[in-house]
């Protein structure tokens, strides 16, 4: 039998989605199909030096992330293999500050576009 998803289970879900995000301990930003920025987690925000209210709205091809390649996160976005649950990239992020942060860069996709 199906489960009927009512608006209090929609409520609870969404307030659960949040608290992980938020009290996550990756740094861990979330776009919308068109590269929008909708969520970051606390330790996104504690590493970066951006606040949320900074990064909410701003677009992923404004963060600069190096690769040492010509790989951008617009071109990560853009070439998204959704053969694959989860594209791995290793570089730098550059800080507000100015400052440079080596990381991995995981970008897990949900919904293949045009699904949604």
């Amino acid at each position: 039998m199906e489960k009927v998803w009512n608006e209090s289970d929609l409520d609870v879900n969404i307030a659960k989605y949040e608290f992980k995000i938020e009290n996550s301990p990756e740094a861990i930003i979330i776009a919308d199909y068109n590269g929008k920025i909708v969520d970051a987690s606390r330790k996104y925000c504690e590493i970066t030096g951006y606040s949320k209210k900074e990064l909410l709205n701003e677009n992923i091809s404004n963060i600069k992330f190096n690769t040492g390649s010509k790989i951008t996160l617009k071109k990560i976005w853009d070439e998204l293999n959704l053969n694959m649950p989860i594209s791995t990239y290793y570089g730098t992020l550059t800080l507000k500050n100015g400052r440079e942060y080596t990381l991995v860069l995981k970008v897990p996709w949900c919904i293949p576009r045009g699904n949604h």
